[in-house]
C-alpha cells in the first residue's frame, strides 16, 4: 500500500525515466552495474517476485563473509547492483528515509526499498566492523648508522646507513634499513609526490569538484 508521498515519488520517476534525466539520490553518478541492472530489478519486483534474497545475499557479501550461493549471471548483476546502493548507504551514512526516498526515485516499489532499509538498519554496524581498514602511521624514529669496511688494497671506507622504524596505529613496528643511494630516491620520489599534490590542490577542475561533492553533501 502505498502513501501519498510515496505515490507522488513514484510519478516523479517516471516522468523522469521517460525524460531521460537521471534522478539526484546519495549515490551520486550513478554506476554502471547500477543503472544497467535496474530495469530488470524493477520489472521482477513488480511481477511480485520475492528478492528480498538479493538483499540477503548483498549484506553477506558486505560483512566479508563466504557465500555458497550459485547464481546465473544476471542474479549476480542483481546481486552486485543491490550491493554497491546498500555500500554507498553505509559508507555514505546515509539515513533509511533518504535511501527510501532515493529508491523509489529510481522506480523501484515501497516493498523492496524497505527490505533494503531494514536490512541496512540491522546490518550497519557488522558492515562497518567489517569495512577493510589499514593501519596509520603513528610514529617515526630513525638513525644513521656508520660502517665501517676494509677492501683488498686495506683501505678502509664509512658507509652511512639509515635505519627506519615505522610504529602504525594497530600497535605494529615495522623495521627496514636503507643505503644512502636508496634513502635520496625515496627523499626526491617523496618532494615529487608532494609537489604534484600541490600542483593538482590548485587546478581549476579539482576546485570545481569539490564545489560540486559539498553542493550534494548538502542536498542528502
Amino acid at each position: 500500500m502505498f502513501t501519498g508521498k510515496s505515490h507522488d515519488l513514484l510519478k516523479e520517476a517516471h516522468a523522469k525515466a521517460k525524460a531521460k534525466d537521471p534522478p539526484v539520490t546519495y549515490l551520486g553518478s550513478v554506476p554502471n552495474e547500477i543503472s544497467a541492472v535496474l530495469p530488470e530489478l524493477i520489472k521482477r519486483c513488480r511481477l511480485g517476485d520475492d528478492m528480498s534474497w538479493v538483499v540477503t545475499a548483498s549484506t553477506t557479501l558486505l560483512k566479508k563473509r563466504n557465500s555458497n550461493s550459485r547464481f546465473s549471471d544476471m542474479e549476480l548483476k542483481l546481486v552486485t547492483c543491490v550491493f554497491l546502493i546498500i555500500q554507498a548507504a553505509v559508507r555514505k551514512r546515509v539515513s533509511g528515509e533518504i535511501v527510501t526516498n532515493d529508491l523509489l526515485k529510481f522506480g523501484l516499489p515501497h516493498a523492496f526499498a524497505s527490505i533494503v532499509v531494514n536490512a541496512l538498519q540491522i546490518e550497519r554496524n557488522s558492515i562497518e566492523k567489517s569495512k577493510l581498514r589499514y593501519p596509520r602511521l603513528e610514529n617515526i624514529n630513525w638513525r644513521v648508522d656508520m660502517i665501517l669496511s676494509s677492501s683488498k688494497q686495506k683501505r678502509q671506507s664509512v658507509i652511512p646507513t639509515i635505519q627506519m622504524k615505522f610504529t602504525l596505529s594497530d600497535g605494529s613496528v615495522k623495521r627496514f634499513e636503507m643505503s644512502n643511494k636508496v634513502f635520496q630516491t625515496l627523499r626526491y620520489t617523496v618532494a615529487k609526490i608532494l609537489q604534484i599534490m600541490n600542483e593538482l590542490e590548485g587546478h581549476p577542475m579539482v576546485k570545481i569538484m569539490q564545489v560540486l561533492e559539498n553542493d550534494q553533501m548538502r542536498n542528502l
